[in-house]
Parts: C-alpha cells; structure tokens; sequence
C-alpha cells in the first residue's frame, strides 16, 4: 500500500512540475523566438482590430445621434452620414484584415519550406 501511494505522489508530483513548467514557459516567453513575419502579421492584426473597434464606436455613435434627433431633419442627416462612414470604415477593414491574414500566412508559409 505505501509503494502505490509514494508512487502515486511522485507521479502527481512530476505532473505538477511539468504544468509549473508550462506556465512558466508561457509567461516568460517561449525557449524559441518567434519568427518576424509572425511578429510583423501580429502587429497588423492588433492594429487593424483597434481600428475596427473605432469604426464599430463611430456606427455606434451615429446611431445614438439618429435616437437623440428628436426629429431634427439636419440630426437626422448628420447621424445617416456618420453610420455610412462607420459601415464603410468597418468594411475596409475587414477586407484589410482578410488580405493581411492571407499575406502573413503565405509568407509564414514561404519562410518554413524547405
């Protein structure tokens, strides 16, 4: 019975330190550079998301001018106009975001082959 359970603590203790590892790998960084077109495809990809965020916050925006126009015909205009560049902004982005998804990806996958 002793032999069972010292050997189930050892086991339990190799999981644990092979999961600290883990974590620790994952917070400090990994043990190999990550490659520059995947930082490069990654620093596009953060940015064209913040934009899209500011695109969605300017349809957003417009939205609530056309809800607080009270019927005011130029209120009215002014919120149409802005939720048309918020539409427009955010479908450019998207396709921006679908070209630099297949760039990145063709030229990560032109830097592995050998």
């Amino acid at each position: 019975m002793s032999v069972l359970g010292r050997e189930l603590a050892v086991t339990g203790f190799q999981k644990l330190q092979e999961s600290l590892g883990n974590v620790g790998e994952k917070a400090f960084g990994t043990k190999t550079p990550t490659p520059l077109p995947i930082v490069v495809g990654q620093l596009i990809k953060t940015f064209i998301a913040l934009l899209a965020v500011i695109f969605l916050g300017l349809t957003i925006y417009g939205g609530y001018l056309w809800l607080t126009a009270r019927g005011n015909e130029q209120m009215v205009e002014k919120a149409k106009e802005t939720i048309k560049a918020g539409v427009i902004g955010l479908i450019i982005i998207l396709s921006a975001y679908a070209i630099a998804t297949y760039v990145v990806g063709a030229l990560v996958g032109a830097a592995f082959k050998v």
